[in-house]
């Protein structure tokens, strides 16, 4: 049976409390941001790419030589402090991504050993109850998990597939 992960190598319970913990502390330095921004600002407003990116930073280097000609109420270190905070929230954008990723393999690879494992349970509990009934309850409860499961994970599959076709359709 092929495991795809190795059990000393993930994280021990404190770890996992302390990631926790950093995160959600994270989460509350960084919601005290003031970003006044409406659901369909949201939705509708560009967002600063690569190549726009590009021009903020070019208006920042000529903001700031040209400096006589801006209007009075445009300070340069406005767009220079704004530009930087968004060179670090991209930054720490880059590590939550790579973070995420990296957890939702991790998350796979122990969900995909935690199936096969059941399964050797169940496998094992079902060849025993072969020789002897004293493990018929067991059995049939796991039997009924497998089969819940199942029908879900079709019905899961049947409900994918049809919304698919009908985007298909659509296009």
């Amino acid at each position: 049976m092929k495991l795809y992960s190795k059990l000393e190598s993930l994280p021990s319970a404190n770890v996992f409390n302390e990631t926790q913990d950093a995160i959600k502390e994270s989460i509350n330095q960084f919601r005290i941001i003031d970003t006044q921004l409406s659901i369909e600002e949201r939705i509708k407003n560009r967002k600063l790419g690569s190549k726009m990116f590009a021009y903020a930073d070019a208006a920042e280097n000529f903001g700031g030589q040209h400096e006589e000609i801006m209007p009075r109420s445009f300070d340069p270190a406005m767009l220079s402090k704004r530009l930087e905070a968004y060179r670090k929230f991209t930054r720490l954008e880059r590590h939550l991504i790579q973070l995420s990723e990296t957890i939702s393999d991790a998350k796979m690879a122990v969900g995909m050993d935690v199936m096969a494992l059941s399964k050797v349970v169940h496998d094992a509990l079902r060849s025993a109850n072969a020789i002897s009934p004293n493990y018929d309850e067991s059995l049939e409860s796991l039997n009924d998990f497998f089969r819940r499961m199942s029908s879900e994970i079709e019905a899961e599959e049947t409900t994918t597939a049809e919304t698919t076709a009908a985007e298909n359709t659509e296009i």
